[in-house]
């Protein structure tokens, strides 16, 4: 657990997160594509990864991207 302290705002917030540690990298794991590794910890079978709690966001779903979802990039005149 990490607790993180702003004592210059008033009322002094603080934020604590608490993440699973990252399992040892076994052949299994080392196999799999990015996506798997995404699908198992949306299954709980893998940890999430810790900049998650850290960031405050969550795994919702995961899937393959389609062209319409991909970024691109903006061009400026």
């Amino acid at each position: 657990m990490t607790t993180y302290e702003n004592p210059t705002a008033e009322g002094g917030r603080t934020r604590t997160h608490t993440w699973r540690p990252r399992p040892e990298p076994t052949p299994e794991i080392l196999g799999m594509s990015g996506l798997d590794v995404l699908t198992a910890a949306l299954k709980g079978a893998l940890p999430a990864a810790s900049m998650m709690s850290t960031l405050g966001f969550r795994l919702t779903d995961v899937g393959r991207a389609s062209p319409s979802s991909r970024a691109t990039r903006a061009t400026t005149c």
